[in-house]
């Protein structure tokens, strides 16, 4: 891995697909945001500190911002780029307020395994709910509707084996998966069909 300074603050880095191998990682994990790209990123940060490579003002506080500005034969180029607390609290805000807007056309549920949507599932064929997309995202999975389609059954069901997301489909869209976008109780019932 190369390293070199842009200024005080940030670092310009080519990581080579050698370095991203070493941590059981791969240049999928990086655009993903894996919990492996994490401790990657963690790592690299912490021995930048360690050696003095790299200064910032409050170190318990900071939190970075990781760019990745595109492969090359010998790698991917990434800028790490250190946030001020009060920065990364705006940015958090910001998201914050975002996700409690109202948004009355979607609701979004999240699982933290499989066996819990997977329940969900058959139990909404059941009642006669196919429609609905299903996301995976930092092994969680989210299931998302339309709101108008929902009744006081659906919600309960919904209740019983996730937790209400502020989650929209446009952010599970980006950053997850698409399991399936459309009927996603029909396709994830039908894995296990005898």
């Amino acid at each position: 891995m190369k390293i070199e300074k842009i200024s005080q603050e940030r670092l310009q880095l080519l990581v080579s697909a050698g370095d991203l191998a070493s941590y059981g990682i791969d240049i999928k994990d990086l655009w993903q945001n894996t919990p492996g790209a994490q401790k990657f990123f963690s790592s690299i940060i912490k021995q930048l500190l360690d050696k003095n490579d790299l200064r910032i003002q409050n170190q318990r506080q900071a939190s970075f911002t990781v760019e990745a500005i595109g492969l090359i034969p010998e790698g991917v180029i990434v800028i790490l780029h250190p946030c001020e607390y009060s920065e990364y609290q705006a940015n958090q805000d910001i998201e914050e307020r975002a996700s409690n807007v109202d948004d009355d056309r979607e609701l979004c549920y999240t699982f933290n395994n499989f066996e819990d949507l997977y329940e969900l599932c058959t139990r909404l064929i059941n009642i006669g709910q196919k429609e609905g997309s299903i996301y995976h995202m930092d092994g969680h999975f989210y299931f998302l509707f339309e709101s108008e389609k929902s009744s006081s059954q659906l919600l309960a069901l919904l209740s019983e084996y996730g937790e209400k997301s502020g989650k929209k489909a446009c952010f599970l869209k980006e950053h997850g998966k698409v399991l399936e976008a459309l009927e996603g109780p029909r396709f994830i019932s039908q894995l296990f069909e005898a």
